[in-house]
């Protein structure tokens, strides 16, 4: 079926850019608010996903094209890596600002330099 030809009513909901949004949604929150968090905002995020399937007739493709997988790829790769780097930086700036470093040690690995 032709992009053009589709209908609002014939919109199919896709497990895999669901799913990953999903998940990338809830590691941020469980890392920025803890488990309160992510439960408050899973709850919306679930509801939410009802709705839309209901708006849409609950029409369901658990199938995946090769172009939607491709689509997915740069947040699948590129969401956990800046997330992970952001909080490697943060951890760091707070370790710095928190515990005065020696002299004799690397503060990449707190071991002692020859």
């Amino acid at each position: 079926m032709c992009a053009s030809s589709l209908r609002r009513t014939d919109a199919i909901f896709n497990l895999l850019p669901s799913v990953l949004l999903r998940v990338a949604l809830a590691g941020d929150k469980a890392m920025v608010g803890g488990g309160r968090l992510l439960t408050r905002s899973g709850i919306v995020q679930n509801a939410a996903c009802v709705l839309t399937l209901a708006d849409h007739g609950f029409a369901f493709a658990p199938g995946t094209t090769m172009i939607e997988i491709v689509a997915a790829l740069p947040l699948l790769i590129a969401y956990p890596l800046s997330t992970a780097t952001a909080m490697h930086a943060l951890t760091r700036r707070r370790a710095d600002a928190h515990a005065p470093h020696c002299a004799h040690e690397d503060p990449d690995t707190s071991a002692p330099v020859a």
